[in-house]
């Protein structure tokens, strides 16, 4: 019975890996997410907090896009 259960969680990750492995669209997805959220806060005169939250995760997407442009270049 495990066998055919990792054998299912094997054939389904073999069938979506090409979408795992094209990660720079997700990463540029959830910081554009970021920079609108960050538009919303501004906007409804939030608190400071939830406002640095949104730049620390604009960042943090922005450095993410850098490492996965680097490893591309790194695998031509």
């Amino acid at each position: 019975m495990t066998y055919r259960k990792s054998t299912s969680v094997l054939l389904w990750l073999r069938k979506y890996a090409r979408l795992v492995r094209q990660t720079l669209p997700i990463v540029i997805l959830g910081t554009s997410a970021w920079f609108i959220a960050l538009v919303i806060e501004l906007a409804t005169n939030a608190k400071s907090t939830s406002i640095w939250i949104c730049l620390v995760g604009i960042g943090l997407g922005l450095v993410g896009s850098g490492y996965i442009v680097r490893g591309m270049r790194r695998k031509r």
